[in-house]
């Protein structure tokens, strides 16, 4: 997904978000899938591939809620990271998970889906 650059920042960027027009101050963080997530609605197919992929994340929860709205609040898991869900397919694609990323596709296949990436299941790489 294409982001636009802050001049003078420390690599935040201004992320689209929900519909085209609207952006969210975010910045990208690479993190490691060490665990199956807990969300149903995701095929564990989706959930089990990741285990061990590196997923580019673009938002945490706080800036969403705060840039978002509180509605989020609700939504969000506590701690959680959002990634793009098209960058997730493309993942997966990548790493010939191709039943994975057509499940996804299925149930996100919008340009600004996103992908929740709930707290325990990731590590932050430095």
């Amino acid at each position: 997904m294409k982001t636009v650059t802050l001049h003078g920042s420390s690599g935040e960027v201004l992320a689209p978000f929900g519909e085209p027009g609207t952006f969210i101050r975010g910045k990208r963080q690479a993190v490691r899938i060490i665990g199956v997530g807990p969300d149903e609605e995701t095929p564990l197919e989706v959930r089990e591939a990741l285990v061990g992929k590196v997923v580019d994340a673009i938002l945490t929860q706080k800036q969403v809620i705060e840039q978002g709205g509180s509605a989020f609040a609700d939504v969000l898991p506590e701690g959680c990271l959002l990634a793009y869900a098209q960058e997730v397919i493309e993942l997966l694609e990548t790493c010939h998970e191709l039943s994975a990323a057509e499940a996804l596709r299925n149930i996100a296949g919008a340009d600004l889906d996103m992908y929740i990436l709930e707290r325990e299941i990731y590590e932050v790489i430095p």
